[in-house]
Formats: structure tokens, sequence, C-alpha cells
């Protein structure tokens, strides 16, 4: 399939002349061939009639494969008028050098043969940035001129010129091949890139081959991240088909998880590791012990109910209404049950004491000996004393 564009359609024109006829109405897709309803320029020069011509500039230097000239056949005199005709493809308006000639009319014994009313030049394969449709005739004084069917008028009247060239991005005598240059382009006849600069995931002269497995980007200079599996990244940007290997993240799987970070797609947390430190990227593991408070292989797991500190070996008791104590330092946050001292509150009051923070004193007992939650004295009250908590006084009947 030849893909190949008009790169003539709407391009900068000019023609020598004094006709009022303007030179675009050439490139502006219009290909009628009927000069009455002015769709086709007329190309003459009556202060120096012997030369007359006409071009388009394609903006930039083109690898062309085809040119189709239609000119202007209403009348009779159209024919004699374009006998002579040539066509050049250029670098400059006017390098007339045997090397840009495309086209010439053939001189016959009885004459110059004119071109037809559509001249499809299909082998002009050729590069350059202008394309020239150029008439030149004797000089010999028109009014003179020795035939009716030959005019010694140099005259152009085109119609429409358009040049066919390789789509950016094709290359080759039918623009069937692709290249895969870093700007888009690449030389339309050779598919060499400019620079040797090739776009992500090719390589070569012509960056016509990939990269092989395990490369990818410009030039195929970057190796592979770490795909999960021992996948193969894709050539252009290293993306892993199926995300990245536990412990790596990133576009193309090249960094390691974010600190406190691990696993499949970096989803785990590890922020408990003694002394601030960071866990294994892969399985989470700590490389020492857990913080206080955490337990487990990846110390995610807090301590029990009843325990805290390193290993959560340490112990803690009756805190008030039930809570829990912290398990970093075991503190009790509201204070511990009736009947248990500070700091842990896993030890009864301290002997003569009971209650709430064993604030309040059993000192009416026999012995000093009291229930520490209670108050009530174990082995009786003291002379004059009464009561579960030995508070009363006794009175003389």
């Amino acid at each position: 399939m030849v893909i190949s564009e008009n790169v003539a359609l709407g391009k900068k024109t000019d023609q020598n002349g004094d006709t009022t006829v303007t030179s675009s109405l050439v490139v502006d897709g219009d290909r009628r061939k009927d000069g009455s309803t002015y769709a086709c320029s007329r190309v003459v020069d009556t202060k120096y009639p012997f030369i007359a011509w006409w071009y388009v500039d394609l903006g930039r230097n083109h690898s062309l494969n085809r040119i189709k000239i239609y000119f202007r056949d209403d009348l009779p005199i159209n024919k004699p008028r374009r006998e002579g005709v040539r066509v050049y493809v250029a670098a400059t308006p006017f390098d007339f050098n045997s090397n840009s000639l495309c086209y010439k009319d053939v001189l016959k014994k009885d004459g110059i043969i004119a071109p037809p009313n559509v001249l499809d030049l299909k082998n002009c394969s050729t590069s350059g940035r202008y394309v020239v449709v150029y008439n030149e005739r004797p000089l010999v004084d028109p009014l003179n001129c020795p035939t009716a069917t030959y005019s010694c008028w140099a005259n152009l009247e085109i119609c429409e010129v358009e040049v066919y060239a390789c789509t950016d991005g094709t290359f080759g005598d039918n623009c069937d091949n692709f290249c895969h240059c870093k700007n888009g382009t690449c030389d339309q006849n050779t598919g060499i890139c400019p620079g040797g600069e090739c776009r992500e995931g090719w390589k070569g002269e012509q960056c016509d081959v990939g990269c092989p497995d395990g490369k990818y980007g410009i030039g195929c200079n970057e190796t592979c991240g770490r795909c999960r599996d021992g996948d193969v990244c894709e050539t252009l940007f290293g993306t892993c088909p199926n995300g990245c290997e536990a412990g790596f993240d990133g576009p193309a799987c090249k960094d390691a998880c974010p600190d406190f970070t691990y696993g499949q797609t970096c989803l785990g947390k590890c922020d408990n590791c003694a002394n601030s430190t960071d866990c294994d990227k892969v399985t989470g593991f700590c490389p020492g012990r857990c913080d206080r408070g955490w337990h487990g292989v990846r110390c995610d797991e807090r301590c029990p109910a009843g325990t805290f500190g390193i290993k959560c070996d340490k112990r803690c008791g009756q805190c008030r209404g039930g809570d829990q104590c912290d398990i970093n330092s075991g503190q009790c946050p509201s204070g511990c049950e009736p009947g248990y001292a500070k700091p842990y509150c896993t030890g009864h009051c301290p002997k003569g004491t009971f209650g709430v923070n064993c604030s309040r004193k059993c000192s009416t007992c026999n012995t000093e000996m009291c229930h520490h939650v209670t108050g009530s004295c174990i082995t009786g009250c003291k002379a004059g004393w009464t009561g579960p908590t030995c508070l009363k006084r006794k009175t003389n009947l």
C-alpha cells in the first residue's frame, strides 16, 4: 500500500509575467481544466514573452514519487501554448541543471509533441524542495511566428499541480516502509533518521530493529527493572505487564519501595521496627527487634491485652473501667481499679491503704491490715473501734 500525500496543496507559489491571475490557484485542490471558471493560472510576460515559469515551494526537502500537472484544455489554443514544457525538481527555484530535470517535451522531426492535458509523472522519483514548471521559446518576434500550430509566445496555463511524497514516518519507493525516528520523520528514500536518533523501543541505522528482551527506551540503552514473575518489560518505556516484583515500585519497577513500606506494589506498612529502622523491602521483616508494644514477624501485631513493652513480656494489671494499658509504657489511661497500685496496677495497695489510688488508710485495724479494695479489717479492730472498716467508735453503755 502506497502511503503518500500531496505536499504541494496550499503551499507558497510564484510565477513571472504581468497577468492578474494568481499563481496560488494551481495548488488550491481544484482540478477543473476550464480557464473560464477562474480555476487556472496563466503565465505570460508581454515585456519578455520568450520565458514563462511557475513554481511551488514545498517548505522543505521531500523525496517525491509522483507529480501530476493539470493543463487548461477548454480552448484549441491551449495545446500549442504548452508545447515545449519542462518540469524541474530542485533545491532552489531556478536550479536548471540536468540532475533536476524531471520532464521535457519530446522533439520529433515534425515538431514538438505537446504534453497531455494531464501530465502524470509517475517515475519522477527524486528529492527537492521546489517543483518548477518552465517553458521557453526561441528568440523570434511573436508577430513573425512561423507556424500557427506552435505558439512563439511562452505560455503556461496550469489549473492544478499535485506533488506526491511519502507521508512522515514512511519511506521507500512505494512509501510502504515505516521508520521509527525520534522526531517522527526519516529520509524518505533511505529511511535513515536525522542524527541517527531512534524513538523509544528501536535501534539501528534505520531504526528498524526492535529492542531485545530486557532492553527498552531510546537506542535500547535502558535495562528493564524488576518485573513480577520474571516478566519482560515492554520496549518503549520499560513498563512491566503485570506490575513490579515485591519490594519495587515506579513506572519501570526500578525504585525500591519507599521507607517503611514493603511487598507487592509497596502497600505493606512496616513502621514498628525498633529505633525507627526500615524493614526488608520484600518480606517486611524488621532487621532487629520490634518497637515497644509490638510483636510478630513483621512487628505489625499489637501487644495482647494486659501486656506491654519490648516483646510484650511485661504485664499490666487492673486498669480502671476495664481500660487497656498503654502498650509502650504500661500505664493505665484512667488509673487503677480500687485496691491496685500504680504504675502498672498489677499489685495490691501497700499495707495500711486501700481504695481508689490507695488513697484511704486502714489505721484503726488491729494490725493495720485491711482488704485492699473494701478496707475491711482482716484481724479485727483496735480497742475502741468497731464496724467492717473499724471506723466507728464504740460507745459505753
